[in-house]
C-alpha cells in the first residue's frame, strides 16, 4: 500500500514539474518595461534615463528596444 501512495505522489511530481518547464512563445511576446534591478538581493531603482526603457518581443522573432533612452531594433 505504501509503495502505491508512494509511486503515485513521485508520478505527481514529475508531472507538475514537466508541466512548469513549457513555455509557450506567445506568453513572451509583448512589451516588457524596466522596473527594478536586483543584485545581491538587493533592488535598486533604474537611473532618471533608463525610466522609460523597454523591450519589446514579438512573435516573429524581432524586438524593439529602448536602452538608455536610445532606440534599436533587431531579429
Amino acid at each position: 500500500m505504501k509503495k502505491l501512495i508512494l509511486t503515485t505522489v513521485l508520478i505527481s511530481v514529475f508531472a507538475i514539474a514537466s508541466f512548469s518547464q513549457t513555455l509557450n512563445k506567445n506568453t513572451l511576446c509583448k512589451k516588457w518595461y524596466l522596473q527594478k534591478y536586483e543584485v545581491m538581493w538587493i533592488n535598486y531603482k533604474p537611473e532618471e534615463k533608463e525610466k522609460n526603457d523597454y523591450i519589446h518581443l514579438k512573435s516573429d522573432m524581432t524586438y524593439t528596444t529602448i536602452d538608455g533612452g536610445v532606440f534599436s531594433n533587431g531579429k
